[in-house]
């Protein structure tokens, strides 16, 4: 028997009923704060994301699905929507002038360590607002990323913040680690991975990303980038905090939040849920400001904020949290039928009920009434409609409540009126 491939799942029916509930309820608050959906292909050209998320990242290094197809063309399955959100942007024509907002429902692709809540193929729910600067912006999006998980009944979420600076800012913070890696308190405690040595060359930052013991011992006591921040970052983090503080959203300075991509800037921020575990694996949305990558993709200075949601750490954090699922209202009915007379005229009846809006199981004909009612049982619907030769003589159909087992005639002309009124 072939098997699906490790680090992939199924969403079978019973659990589908979860992942439209947190579609539904996220689809209508983005839209109640002006976002508009977008969707993008799930391949891209490679160059797309090693320009964007950057070539010392563990994303573009390690964790990419790229292959080559049949015209030589190197193509690479997304491992995030960022990137092709901003594409779309541009290749788009969308304006730049006003702000513009955006959301984006999608599988993910990365060759990681499977583990729980965290798989090769996974589900995202982002968003991005294009066009302002403003730190007010920055705070809305935050506080909307905090209104999705709230609303479905998550608490104790943590905000993660941090400003990651500007280019300058940067340029002044690579010295510095560079200075405190090589220094010789660093050589005592032990040699970075040869991974780490590289990025200390390319991309110091991203030693911050390193799981190996000896990198994260160092890691420990290197300087914060908040050391490093120009005038301006520093004003708009600020501003940031104080506009957090108007919306009563309280949050947690951690200067050693950096992000996994190399497009962020300014503002970077986690929500976590602790419930969940071990740090790797808390994280329910992540997300920060993007200020040059527009410009770096090909478009005119443009800045941008946005974050990302794992649909699978959402559900597997309502599961832990033993968040209610309501499961509507919907009436479901299964249709038996008894003959094959009686089965096509069940036939033509089940087509209008559906056709009006009604919820009808059915099965094909010549199967008993118990292997039927059987069947309904295990569907667990709240009614049975029987349409015997008996019934179907007289023109009648037996309606059976499911749950207290009572049932009673109901003329066929009047069918979809009752219905109705359950």
């Amino acid at each position: 028997m072939i098997k699906r491939l490790r680090g992939t799942y199924d969403v079978l029916p019973q659990d589908a009923i979860k992942w439209q509930y947190v579609e539904d309820v996220f689809s209508v608050i983005l839209e109640r704060y002006g976002y508009r959906e977008i969707r993008t292909p799930v391949i891209e050209e490679t160059s797309l994301f090693t320009r964007s998320i950057g070539e010392t990242t563990d994303i573009v290094t390690k964790e990419m699905y790229t292959f080559l197809d049949q015209k030589g063309r190197s193509i690479t399955l997304r491992p995030e929507g960022t990137a092709s959100v901003v594409r779309a942007f541009l290749e788009g024509s969308i304006s730049p002038d006003a702000l513009t907002k955006l959301y984006y429902w999608g599988d993910m692709f990365r060759y990681d360590r499977p583990q729980k809540g965290r798989y090769r193929e996974f589900c995202q729910v982002g968003v991005e607002a294009i066009g302002s600067a403003i730190p007010a912006l920055d705070a809305e999006v935050i506080s909307l990323a905090m209104c999705l998980l709230e609303t479905l009944g998550l608490k104790d979420l943590k905000l993660n913040l941090n400003s990651v600076g500007c280019v300058d800012c940067r340029r002044v913070y690579y010295e510095k680690l560079k200075d405190y890696f090589n220094s010789s308190t660093v050589v005592t405690m032990g040699k970075l991975c040869p991974t780490c040595q590289k990025r200390l060359e390319k991309n110091p930052m991203r030693i911050f990303d390193c799981k190996e013991e000896n990198c994260q011992r160092t890691i420990e006591k290197a300087p914060t980038i908040a050391e490093s921040l120009c005038s301006n970052c520093t004003l708009a983090f600020e501003n940031l905090k104080k506009y957090l503080s108007l919306l009563d959203i309280p949050f947690v300075l951690n200067t050693r939040l950096v992000r996994g991509l190399d497009y962020y800037t300014r503002t970077a921020f986690e929500i976590t849920y602790e419930k969940m575990g071990s740090p790797q694996q808390n994280a329910l949305a992540a997300g920060g400001r993007y200020d040059n990558l527009i410009q770096e993709l090909g478009g005119p200075p443009t800045p941008a904020i946005g974050f990302a949601m794992g649909m699978e750490r959402i559900l597997l954090a309502m599961e832990i949290a033993k968040v209610n699922i309501p499961t509507g209202k919907k009436v479901e009915i299964y249709f038996v039928s008894l003959g094959e007379v009686a089965f096509q005229e069940a036939f033509k009846i089940i087509d209008r009920l559906r056709r009006k809006g009604f919820y009808v199981y059915a099965t094909t004909s010549g199967r008993s009434l118990k292997s039927q009612l059987r069947e309904a049982d295990r569907l667990c619907v709240g009614y049975t409609l029987i349409l015997g030769g008996d019934e179907l003589s007289r023109r009648v159909v037996m309606l059976r409540d499911m749950e207290n087992s009572t049932q009673r005639e109901i003329p066929l002309k009047d069918l979809e009126d009752e219905l109705a009124k359950l």
